[in-house]
């Protein structure tokens, strides 16, 4: 997943089961200001996750953390997952959504760019695992009406 974007010993380190505890943590905690989505296989594995920061008195949602686990429905639950993010999302009256990716990370940014996300000029420097990053803004409006609900089968 970050493979050359951070160092391998940086990625040796990375236990998934402390990532999966602490996003379902996320979700059982319910803060106001965050939404927290996730997909699990038949098995209970976790296969996406999607947290996003909802701030009062705003338009644009910021997506801060995404994941797709690395199981044969992964690409499927995030697509399944974005729309049911999106839908919420408009349901809640955000117009837009952002979030910020390495520009070393093509994978994640060429997901975004088929979700019909696009760049929108900012850069920063960023901080992934310990290590500095430099990230990309990408930026995507969103309908005035929730997308209807897609016709996705998950099976694991």
């Amino acid at each position: 997943m970050y493979k050359g974007i951070v160092p391998d010993a940086v990625i040796d380190r990375l236990d998934e089961q402390i990532f999966e505890n602490h996003w379902r943590e996320l979700l059982q905690r319910g803060a106001p200001r965050d939404l927290c989505m996730a997909i699990d296989d038949d098995d209970g594995k976790l296969c996406a996750f999607a947290h996003l920061i909802v701030p009062p008195g705003t338009t644009t949602a910021e997506l801060v953390r995404a994941l797709v686990g690395a199981t044969e429905i992964g690409g499927e639950a995030f697509f399944l997952l974005n729309n049911e993010a999106e839908r919420e999302l408009v349901r809640r009256g955000y117009r837009d959504i952002e979030t910020w990716v390495s520009t070393a990370h093509t994978i994640a940014r060429s997901a975004l760019e088929a979700l019909g996300w696009h760049r929108d000029g900012g850069s920063r420097v960023g901080e992934q695992f310990g290590v500095v990053v430099l990230e990309v803004c990408y930026r995507r409006s969103l309908p005035t009406e929730p997308p209807p609900e897609r016709a996705v089968s998950i099976e694991g």
